[in-house]
């Protein structure tokens, strides 16, 4: 069935599922160049390459499709120093809220689909370059992470540091 998700690139790019996924799979990879995700270096011994993988959904009957880093793979003092990042209690959620109703406020949302790409990094990551990215043909280069991505520890934190940054010093 098109509308189980796949568990690998492999799998996605079957012949029978394929049209239904390559669309998502195409759109992922052009927010990663979009983004300036990552650049192509030189594989160095004894250099720490993180391995990735995709990950599939159907959202609304349509694919989603995230590039993600295996995170669970880095080195602390290595990879990453600090993974903290404030997060909204569900009681400050709720009391936030409630202040809009009673005062008659109003109170908008939004969604930033992209979020973690948009993040600096502050270490030197490197990753394997995932399976079907169009690649240069050198086969010993790997991903150097510019831009933060899923499932990166710090990835949370860096896109914090993006967004109160230009809520503060552009939007004062």
């Amino acid at each position: 069935n098109v509308f189980d998700a796949p568990t690998s690139y492999t799998q996605a790019t079957s012949p029978s599922i394929i049209d239904f996924w390559l669309p998502g799979i195409q759109k992922e990879q052009d927010a990663l160049k979009e983004n300036k995700t990552c650049t192509f270096v030189e594989r160095k011994p004894g250099m720490h390459v993180l391995p990735c993988r995709y990950v599939f959904r159907v959202k609304e009957g349509k694919p989603k499709v995230r590039i993600v880093a295996k995170g669970y793979q880095q080195v602390h003092g290595v990879d990453y120093n600090e993974t903290y990042a404030p997060v909204v209690s569900l009681s400050t959620l709720r009391c936030f809220l409630a202040l809009v109703a009673m005062l008659d406020l109003e109170c908008d949302q939004m969604d930033v689909i992209t979020a973690f790409l948009n993040g600096d990094l502050e270490e030197d990551i490197y990753m394997e370059i995932p399976a079907g990215y169009k690649r240069p043909p050198n086969k010993n280069l790997v991903c150097k992470l510019l831009k933060a991505l899923y499932g990166l520890k710090q990835a949370p934190r860096q896109w914090y540091a993006k967004i109160q940054s230009f809520l503060v010093q552009e939007l004062g």
